[in-house]
């Protein structure tokens, strides 16, 4: 295994010297590289990159996220890292789109740090744009999809934050079609964090005419489209419908036979045609 490039974004020196040292103990040792600013990012990649891992501290945050977003064009590979003094929820939809594997509060414990480096290594480099879906998972456009299903028993444990994130980056970055199916039946806000005014919800979906796989051909039909070019489908708006909900959804087996999900989100992908 070579050794992995990290690229440090943060006005001071602070971040970029922590990370060096926690990451010390990594066999390969990773090279670490400190950029003080968007406009040096250019120079240090020609000269040092392509970078494996990019931690931006709160100068991220400048401009609205909107240099890191042009910044994640021009190394679409590279694992990223947020790590900010503060962050509130209305910051999720730009840390979404800026494609974020983790999210940290600094000042940040160094095994906190180390941990999310090591993921940010063990996940491997982004799939770039422009790759045939088929050349990346040997898919044809008639196979099934994925589903790959995001829960908990608890709430505020991020499930919401997980499947968006990982919804954006199947979509966007492997170019995957994706939906996202929000199955919080009494609380779900996946629609608040994609900032979507749906049209139609689950409720709309078992309450349309017809039962089993005719409910199924009709699921299209409600889903509302973000601007990324994620599908979702919203948990109801009203909780007083969610155990209609619950124990209306048809099962492929046993039309009209009920499912109680308990707080989760499901982000569901399919080959792109």
């Amino acid at each position: 295994m070579r050794n992995q490039k990290l690229l440090i974004l943060d006005e001071t020196e602070d971040l970029s010297r922590q990370v060096e040292r926690v990451t010390a103990v990594l066999r390969p040792r990773p090279i670490v590289t400190w950029c003080p600013s968007f406009d040096a990012f250019a120079g240090l990649t020609a000269e040092a990159g392509p970078f494996d891992v990019l931690v931006a501290g709160p100068i991220a945050k400048q401009d609205g996220f909107k240099p890191l977003r042009q910044l994640r064009d021009e190394a679409p590979q590279a694992r990223l890292i947020l790590a900010f003094d503060h962050w509130r929820s209305s910051d999720l939809r730009d840390t979404v789109r800026a494609g974020a594997l983790d999210i940290l509060r600094l000042p940040v414990k160094d095994d906190t740090l180390l941990s999310a480096i090591e993921q940010a290594i063990e996940a491997g480099p982004i799939v770039t744009p422009g790759r045939d879906d088929n050349e990346v998972s040997g898919n044809s456009a008639d196979s099934p999809g994925t589903v790959i299903t995001v829960m908990s028993a608890s709430g505020g444990s991020g499930k919401t934050f997980l499947a968006t994130n990982l919804a954006y980056h199947l979509q966007s970055v492997a170019k995957k079609q994706t939906c996202v199916i929000d199955l919080d039946l009494q609380f779900g806000e996946m629609s608040t964090a994609l900032r979507l005014k749906p049209r139609h919800t689950i409720y709309d979906l078992i309450s349309a005419e017809g039962e089993g796989d005719e409910v199924g051909r009709q699921l299209e039909a409600h889903l509302e489209r973000h601007e990324s070019g994620i599908r979702v489908l919203s948990a109801p708006e009203d909780p007083a419908q969610a155990p209609i909900s619950s124990t209306c959804w048809p099962s492929p087996s046993k039309p009209g036979a009920g499912l109680s999900p308990r707080s989760a989100s499901s982000a569901r992908t399919s080959p792109r045609r």
